[in-house]
């Protein structure tokens, strides 16, 4: 009998932060440099610290979409195991094996439909920021044209619960977070926010009209922000909230972590406003079956497509 897993499905919007964005599109500069290099090797990224990502498979439809399956392995990473218990065993060391000769052991995977800027993404294990950061280096090593690495990917906000959310108003935003050297390198070079604290930044930066650069080591912090009631334009600071919060959504980062609080004191967790869908898949090992997990993004996608989430 073939097990299952229940699967998180998620829409995300890629966004080219160029002079002429009508001009370049994620789809576009997958295909280009998927036409550059045809083979698993040369679709092979390594991080500096060995963790490699592949893209081990690709299809296109006749849409100009494209299924992709994106691998991560650690090359000669160790796998750990616990040994059976034989009757009266007390006590039980984990051990180590190593990977077979001919593979590696997968650290993760996803599995991805695109369409022009619109991504649908079937995850296990690694998150948003791994696929983004495959992507960065992989156009990069493709040698395609130089702005295709100047994407940002943007969380789709379900548009109800958005509604919801302005209609209750926001109290406040309870920030925790962490903005580390990398994250900070890549907005310098994108010019944009990335995760809470950053958009945070922006906003605070707007109205004092000060410069603020993070350290070379991660900055981990806690920040409240709200309206001041003690002053005539509350009313104002609240729409600024609002805007805020929405901002705070569609950038967060994988480790974000932040409350919103409602004007009722409904506190509103990360990704509980981002669109997404659970589907189930049957299992292979830590993956899922590649056929049924691009069906699914097909479907999810024309479901987007057809309540019109694609064009908000």
């Amino acid at each position: 009998m073939v097990e299952s897993r229940v699967k998180t499905l998620s829409y995300h919007r890629a966004e080219y932060l160029v002079q002429n964005p009508d001009t370049i599109n994620f789809g576009l500069c997958v295909k280009q440099a998927t036409d550059r290099c045809g083979t698993v090797p040369l679709r092979t990224v390594t991080r500096p610290s060995g963790r490699t990502s592949r893209l081990v498979h690709m299809r296109a439809d006749d849409q100009k979409g494209y299924f992709l399956h994106l691998t991560v392995d650690t090359p000669g990473e160790y796998a750990s195991v616990v040994p059976k218990a034989a009757t009266g065993t007390t006590e039980i060391r984990v051990a180590t094996i190593p990977p077979p000769n001919d593979a590696e052991f997968m650290d993760g995977d996803a599995f991805l439909y695109v369409r022009r800027n619109d991504i649908c993404l079937c995850m296990t294990t690694i998150r948003t920021g791994a696929v983004r950061d495959f992507f960065d280096r992989f156009f990069e090593a493709a040698g395609i044209r130089r702005d295709a690495r100047d994407f940002h990917l943007v969380n789709a906000l379900d548009p109800d619960k958005v509604a919801l959310l302005m209609r209750k108003g926001v109290e406040a935003i309870d920030l925790k977070g962490t903005l580390h050297t990398a994250s900070v390198l890549y907005a310098k070079r994108k010019t944009q926010a990335v995760g809470i604290f950053d958009v945070a930044r922006k906003h605070f930066n707007a109205l004092i009209g000060s410069p603020h650069d993070v350290g070379a080591d991660g900055i981990r912090a806690q920040v409240i922000l709200k309206a001041d009631k003690r002053r005539s334009g509350f009313a104002v600071g609240y729409k600024k909230l609002e805007r805020i919060a929405i901002s705070i959504i569609e950038n967060q980062e994988d480790d974000d972590d932040y409350s919103i609080i409602t004007k009722d004191k409904q506190k509103i967790k990360p990704r509980e406003i981002i669109l997404h869908s659970h589907v189930e898949l049957d299992s292979i090992g830590k993956s899922v079956d590649r056929e049924q997990a691009w069906e699914a993004l097909l479907r999810y996608y024309n479901e987007l497509e057809t309540s019109g989430h694609l064009a908000q």
